[in-house]
């Protein structure tokens, strides 16, 4: 009896031949044969399985990039007629290009998600912060709202009674700051809308203006529409008297602030123009981003990102011209009534 090599899970007088490789097998065990199927023999899937990482072996980069798919998932995927034209094309360079490919979108991936996870929980923190002090400004507020109430009721000369009224309307923007940031923190930003005109808004933005611009400034006005508008007035003048210190704050040598508001057909339009140091073109896209702060050195970034999300609250839109030296340019679009 000629004797064969034991082989594992074989016995020792099997003469028959070892069965070949089972075709197919691990493509049923990882489910990739109804994935090619479904999205053809030129996809990537990866299975949930697998977990990949050190990527510097393909790219050089630093070892930062590595990533777990949950679920069946596409890397990527190409027709029949694209793969054969890379095959002519790079047959030894396939492998690596779509490797440093798909590494290179791991990374910005990776990169996103971290910036992701640090913004959410710095705005957990400020929503925290915004709350405690909510909390512990209500009691000094009320004392103060008191002694004005009562002082307006002994007196009877007018300015008295106006120095009350400003007293009484800081306090309600000064609460209403704090509520907001914590409103923005939370994701959200509720907004008491009401007819008014624009007229009146640009009359108490003008009242707050008057304390805040310098002598080396010139304050331009071009008011072609103070009709009708829906909005949430001290929230929208609290807005724009943000966009308004901005500028202010980017004009340290003499310059020019412009307000301007006229109508379209759909839209009231509200724009705030300054002749400062402008901004650099890599900032536009995320100057309204949580955290981007141009030029201040004790700013915190949220100015331009609540902004944003009260204009948005009104069904508006904000957007923002800008060159370095030469100035930026911030327009305000808000719904017109109909």
């Amino acid at each position: 009896m000629q004797r064969t090599a034991r082989a594992p899970g074989r016995s020792a007088i099997d003469r028959s031949p070892p069965p070949p490789p089972r075709r197919g097998w691990l493509d049923e065990r990882l489910g990739i044969r109804a994935f090619h199927e479904k999205f053809g023999r030129k996809a990537f899937p990866v299975h949930h399985t697998f977990f990949f990482g050190e990527m510097a072996l393909f790219d050089g980069q630093p070892r930062s990039a590595q990533a777990s798919a949950v679920e069946s998932t596409v890397l990527g995927s190409v027709d029949d007629a694209t793969f054969r034209t890379i095959l002519e094309v790079a047959p030894t360079n396939l492998h690596m290009n779509f490797l440093h490919s798909v590494t290179d979108r791991l990374r910005r991936v990776n990169t996103h998600f971290i910036t992701e996870v640090m913004r959410t929980e710095r705005l957990s923190l400020v929503g925290s912060m915004a709350n405690s002090i909510i909390h512990d400004l209500r009691n000094p507020v009320s004392v103060i709202r008191c002694c004005a109430d009562l002082l307006a009721s002994k007196a009877s000369d007018p300015s008295s009674l106006e120095f009350t009224d400003i007293i009484n309307k800081s306090l309600d923007g000064m609460m209403s700051m704090t509520q907001e940031l914590l409103d923005f923190a939370r994701g959200k930003s509720s907004v008491e809308m009401e007819l008014t005109t624009l007229d009146r808004i640009i009359d108490e933005l003008d009242r707050q203006m008057v304390r805040s611009i310098p002598d080396h400034i010139h304050l331009v006005k071009d008011v072609r529409y103070s009709g009708s508008v829906h909005a949430d007035c001290p929230r929208l003048v609290r807005a724009l008297m943000n966009l308004v210190k901005n500028a202010i704050e980017a004009m340290s040598k003499p310059g020019i602030l412009r307000i301007s508001t006229f109508a379209s057909e759909q839209h009231i339009h509200i724009v705030i123009a300054d002749t400062g140091c402008g901004i650099k073109p890599e900032l536009h896209a995320r100057i309204f981003e949580p955290f981007v702060t141009v030029g201040k050195a004790n700013g915190t970034g949220l100015g331009m990102a609540i902004v944003k999300s009260v204009i948005e609250a009104h069904r508006g839109k904000i957007s923002l011209e800008s060159r370095v030296n030469e100035g930026t340019r911030i327009e305000v679009q808000l719904p017109r009534c109909k």
